[in-house]
């Protein structure tokens, strides 16, 4: 059977996906190959740093045995060469870790002599000390000998790591950094690409197979039509024939026009999800490519900007997706009810922060326990469907800066939850529609949104056998008010809540 359009896009779609995932991979590994060369660099120079101080300290201790023949400060510098010693062995192992490599870096090779040079010149310079064989004159050429030493040290040390440098490159590490950022955002937009195209992919199906099947009903309702127009026909009763093909057409039309409603509403349904996807996932594609292609240069004002918007998005996208499956779940009754022991007043501080954060609300939003319970029992995933939607219309619907009241109040087995704002109120022949799927009131058109917080609202209070009222007043505000029974395990529990 040939593909059709939808599918074959679903296919591509995928394809990219994958495609995508691979060349991620890739990058992946090079960056952790790259983090690894970074970190043995810093190794290097640590040792090299290291190494210099102990010569330098070693130094200084054999100047004060030769000035005041101290036993200790001998002591001292044999112990500081044999440290610079074998800091060497292990900066040349760290570096290279092979001696055929050693031979092949003429200035390795030469930085090695000297260093031998200084250490057989120190000691050499000890020995006479010792033996009285040691005069000023002596000390001044073996300062002179030893500074000559030094400086060459130095200078075959810069000539070696330009060398090096010039080879390897120390520029790769913003690169990695690049690569992290990269991955980092690709893994975003792939993550919610992938959701979105399985989201996508369930919806077309379910349509298609209610089509399919609205196709058949219509077909087998025109064979019985025709079998009893074909029955009728042979009896000379015309009006009962003809009572009866009009009975027969009024039943095919009301058929016809509730499975037509049926898919509208779906249509509908898709239509505007894949809309209010969109918008996120462009954000997302688009911030995405400005942090690529000026991944460099962008400052990190603007960069942070741009990955605010990423996770806004995807936030937006978040919650449009746990609207859509709590009502699909709803509706297919799979939505099972677990009743816990909740603190109201810690589950309303983590959710008013929660949303606040989410929704980066400008409002003050303030919380008035007025219960005389401080535990209840509730399905913490409906009850917190619940309150952040109401929460959510209350901050996008009012003004910056004003206030957003949740009172708590309860009485036995019982508990209230208001939530009051300062917004742009609900036209009173708005209210009676407020809970219908996709429903938007007239003043709300130009705000963002699907019109199916509400219907989740309502769909969750029926599962909890809750109520729900709301009192506006345009340009005042709105106040919704929730009155929820507990759903308790059982009476002895709710004894020891009622105790505590």
């Amino acid at each position: 059977m040939k593909a059709s359009r939808h599918q074959t896009c679903l296919a591509l779609g995928f394809g990219a996906i994958a495609t995508a995932f691979l060349a991620l991979a890739g990058i992946a590994y090079e960056a952790i190959f790259r983090r690894a060369e970074i970190l043995n660099a810093e190794d290097q120079l640590t040792l090299l740093e290291d190494m210099v101080d102990a010569v330098e300290t070693a130094q200084e201790n054999r100047e004060d045995y030769f000035d005041t023949n101290n036993a200790v400060a001998k002591e001292d510098y044999e112990r500081d060469m044999l440290i610079a010693g074998k800091l060497l062995e292990e900066w040349l192992d760290l570096y290279v870790g092979d001696e055929a490599v050693v031979n092949e870096h003429q200035s390795l090779k030469k930085f090695i002599q000297l260093f031998e040079q200084l250490f057989e010149r120190s000691e050499q310079s000890i020995q006479q000390y010792e033996q009285g064989q040691f005069d000023s004159e002596d000390r001044a050429a073996l300062e002179q000998d030893l500074e000559r030493i030094w400086l060459q040290m130095e200078s075959t040390m810069q000539t070696f790591l330009i060398d090096q440098e010039a080879n390897v490159g120390w520029d790769f590490i913003d690169d990695v950094l690049s690569v992290n950022n990269t991955i980092w955002l690709l893994g975003i937009t792939l993550s919610s690409s992938g959701l979105l195209l399985i989201v996508l992919y369930v919806w077309l199906r379910r349509i298609l197979k209610s089509k399919e099947q609205f196709e058949l009903q219509v077909q087998g309702q025109q064979e019985i039509l025709v079998q009893q127009e074909t029955a009728l026909a042979q009896v000379n009763q015309v009006l009962e024939v003809e009572q009866q093909r009009r009975q027969l057409a009024e039943s095919r039309q009301s058929a016809i026009a509730q499975e037509k409603e049926m898919i509208d509403l779906k249509l509908n349904f898709f239509s505007l999800a894949s809309h209010e996807f969109r918008t996120p996932l462009s954000t997302i594609l688009i911030c995405a490519q400005l942090l690529d292609d000026a991944i460099v240069y962008q400052s990190d004002e603007k960069r942070s900007r741009n990955l605010g918007r990423i996770q806004s998005a995807a936030k937006l996208m978040t919650q449009l997706l746990a609207d859509i499956l709590l009502l699909t779940r709803a509706e297919a009754g799979k939505l099972e009810l677990t009743p816990q022991k909740l603190n109201l007043w810690d589950f309303c501080q983590a959710l008013v922060a929660e949303t606040k954060y989410n929704i980066r609300a400008q409002q003050e939003i303030s919380i008035h326990n007025q219960s005389n319970y401080n535990y209840a029992y509730f399905d913490e995933k409906l009850l917190r469907a619940i309150l952040m939607s109401l929460l959510t219309n209350a901050i996008k619907y009012s003004p910056p800066e004003s206030e957003i009241r949740l009172i708590i109040q309860g009485e036995h087995r019982q508990t209230r939850f208001q939530i009051q704002d300062q917004g742009i109120g609900i036209p009173s022949e708005d209210q009676q529609h407020l809970f219908e799927s996709f429903y938007r009131g007239q003043n709300a058109q130009t705000f963002s949104g699907t019109g199916l917080g509400l219907a989740v609202v309502k769909k969750c209070l029926e599962i909890l056998e809750g109520a729900i009222a709301v009192k506006s007043q345009m340009g005042v505000g709105t106040t919704f008010t929730i009155d929820l029974p507990w759903s308790e395990p059982s009476d002895n529990t709710i004894k020891n809540s009622e105790s505590s």
